[in-house]
């Protein structure tokens, strides 16, 4: 039997009858289609009472002002905190504080049954929120601080970042709201820290081989059998041992600059860096092999046996630094004399030495997979997710460190922006010598205080022409053969007309004169980035010979720094019909035949002699938001992975970003943060997007 409407009416006012006033209003919400007049909110006064507005003014003093008053006390407290030093001090202000909190809330009359338990309670919210932001020095931060936030002031940023000009977007509403801005130190950026405070450390270090290996027990003489499990164990030792063998495979690949197989191979630290890990390794076979590296000539002629062995085994025209496993097969077997007349052999075709070809100690292990400890690293993944962050974190600590900050905070700028360009016919390059000046006003700004003080290397000044090439590098653009269109890339000189091979001549006798004929003895750093700043003309000149000086640089470490470093493997905007045959680049200049973006186009600081090379990625203006590392064959093991932030951590940033007025809600209670959370996957971004494009509620969102 069917039951009628009026029958529905009646089974809802029983049950209703049935139920306590509360559950009666949840019922009527349910049926309000059917009962048009809403009698049962009618007859419950209390709840269809207007307010007064002396019970609202009640309710404000009562329950929100209070609310206001404690957000405005922990905001003061944590500006307080970063003015003390002294920890005891610190512990002393929380106590008096949740002291305050107890006693506003006796004399509000309130039934506090324990109050043990409420101070308790109290000194847990209150150093949640004082915690947010880190209360040691950065350069002492480490693991257990990830996820804290570090405050710099608007004097850091334009102390060391002209105009401004700095990594992603999301400190400008911090900056103009407050003068000041924070920095999560997320886990990436805290550990790639720790190499470059190796890097320091090591500078400079007087070597000792046979020393180094010896442990804490055996202080006489290093012993064999141990010395394994100290290249394991010992991170200090193996970035000692590695960096003076990187600068000994540095030193005897130099004679051979020239030759176009070894700018293939050390385009990437692949190979170089396997060569020194493969040495470190058989150090634990043979104790003459440690005798002999442990000398200085010695050393030496081992690495050029090492060079020779690599350049007669090598495909001329296939092998690249890319591929490991095969230019371990070319490779097959290194033989080295050593100087007691026994011969030392490293088997590549051995499977133990193919599985240890990426091995470093764990205790360097400090990201996943990652081996380019001496070398660089390249950041990518989702937009939001905290790249353009980790740069500046990384970039701070260095300025603040005295390094000197090669920094390139948009690598976009430099192939799409729309300025004057020329090419130079003698190598092939084209010149943006405006944007060149920019760039060197903005290295000037950041570093001009340690650049005063670090004289100019005159030995390997002067050697490098005026659009931007080395006397001693390959051909900057060779004239490669298009399989496809069955013609060569230099065909276009036969189309070309008189009156343009004319002016082309003219513009080659003024280009003739580099920076060196002008500037003949610079005294030191800071007077050859003022003169590319004066002279325009001589720009990208200044800029190559800045880098030579910089990445051959002992007296202090070096950072080089590039954003959106993906842009420079993507055609530019600049046209030029000598591309037409390429149908990658469609009549576009390709990044690397533009002579400034040839300075920073390589992750390269294995070359480095004394720093390191950080890159990221952006994919915001890409058509479908994605890039990984196998798009421009980067090696395993020199890529880092962002993703979104730990739950924790995205805890930490909410309550910054609320303590800072940066987010329009009074606040969020925990359940509402693990929402936000699991709807943006930690994401930076999409949080800040539905946070500050969307106004929440605070008394909603709880």
């Amino acid at each position: 039997m069917k039951i009628g409407f009026i029958e529905s009416l009646k089974n809802i006012g029983e049950k209703s009858s049935k139920l306590d006033w509360k559950n009666q209003i949840r019922l009527a919400g349910k049926r309000t289609t059917l009962i048009s007049n809403n009698n049962l909110f009618q007859k419950q006064g209390k709840i269809s009472k207007r307010t007064s507005n002396q019970d609202a003014f009640k309710q404000f003093t009562k329950q929100i002002l209070p609310k206001l008053e404690e957000k405005i006390e922990i905001d003061l407290l944590q500006r307080q905190f970063k003015d003390i030093k002294n920890e005891q001090l610190k512990q002393d202000l929380i106590k008096s504080y949740i002291k305050r909190r107890v006693k506003l809330h006796a004399i509000d009359g309130e039934e506090l049954e324990e109050i043990s338990q409420f101070k308790q309670i109290a000194a847990e919210s209150v150093g949640e929120h004082l915690n947010v932001m880190a209360q040691i020095p950065l350069n002492e931060m480490g693991e257990k601080d990830i996820g804290t936030y570090v405050q710099f002031s608007l004097n850091d940023l334009q102390k060391y970042f002209k105009d401004g000009e700095f990594f992603g977007t999301y400190v400008d509403k911090e900056l103009a709201l407050t003068n000041k801005f924070g920095l999560m130190a997320n886990e990436e950026s805290l550990k790639i820290i720790e190499y470059l405070k190796l890097i320091k450390k090591t500078q400079n270090q007087d070597f000792n081989l046979e020393k180094l290996l010896r442990t804490r027990k055996d202080k006489q003489q290093y012993n064999l059998k141990t010395v394994q499990s100290l290249l394991d164990t010992e991170e200090e030792v193996y970035f000692s041992i590695f960096r003076q063998f990187s600068l000994d495979l540095l030193k005897a690949f130099e004679p051979h600059r020239s030759n176009s197989l070894v700018e293939r191979l050390l385009a990437t630290p692949n190979v170089f860096d396997f060569l020194i890990r493969i040495t470190i390794q058989e150090l634990a076979q043979n104790e003459q092999l440690i005798k002999d590296l442990n000398d200085a000539k010695l050393r030496t002629q081992y690495f050029e046996s090492i060079v020779k062995q690599v350049l007669e085994k090598s495909d001329a025209q296939e092998t690249n630094s890319q591929f490991l496993i095969e230019f371990m097969l070319q490779m097959k077997e290194f033989t080295f004399k050593l100087s007691d007349g026994s011969e030392h052999k490293i088997d590549f075709t051995n499977p133990q030495l193919a599985k240890y070809k990426r091995k470093i100690p764990e205790t360097l292990s400090h990201l996943e997979g990652f081996v380019g400890l001496n070398s660089g690293a390249m950041l990518y993944g989702d937009r939001g997710t905290g790249k353009s962050g980790s740069l500046a974190l990384v970039t701070m600590w260095a300025h603040k460190n005295d390094f000197l900050v090669v920094n390139v905070p948009s690598a976009y700028k430099l192939t799409n922006t729309k300025t004057d360009y020329f090419r130079h016919s003698q190598t092939g390059l084209y010149l943006q010598n405006d944007l060149a000046k920019e760039w060197l006003e903005y290295f000037y700004h950041g570093n001009q205080d340690l650049l005063k003080n670090i004289k100019v290397n005159q030995e390997i000044y002067g050697k490098i022409n005026y659009s931007g090439v080395h006397d001693n590098d390959p051909v900057a653009v060779p004239n490669i053969y298009y399989k496809e269109r069955k013609a060569y890339f230099e065909d276009y000189k036969q189309f070309l007309f008189d009156e343009e091979i004319k002016l082309t001549e003219e513009l080659d006798k003024k280009m003739e004169t580099r920076v060196s004929d002008k500037l003949q003895k610079p005294q030191n750093l800071a007077e050859l980035v003022e003169f590319g700043i004066k002279d325009e003309w001589f720009a990208c000149n200044v800029v190559h010979e800045l880098m030579e000086q910089l990445y051959n640089l002992e007296s202090h470490s070096v950072l080089v720094v590039v954003d959106e470093f993906n842009y420079l493997y993507k055609e530019s905007i600049y046209p030029s019909f000598r591309y037409a045959n390429d149908k990658q680049l469609d009549s576009k200049i390709p990044p690397y035949h533009l002579s400034l973006c040839r300075a920073f186009v390589n992750l390269d600081g294995h070359k480095i002699k004394n720093g390191f090379k950080l890159a990221s990625t952006s994919v915001t203006r890409m058509q479908r938001h994605k890039f990984t590392p196998e798009k421009i064959n980067l090696p395993r093991g020199y890529s880092v992975k962002m993703e979104g932030l730990p739950l924790d951590d995205f805890r930490n940033m909410c309550q910054y970003y609320l303590a800072n007025g940066l987010w329009r809600t009074d606040d969020l209670g925990e359940q509402s943060i693990d929402f936000l959370w699991m709807q943006t996957q930690g994401n930076w971004q999409q949080a800040q997007k539905y946070m500050i494009e969307h106004y929440v509620d605070g008394y909603l969102f709880r």
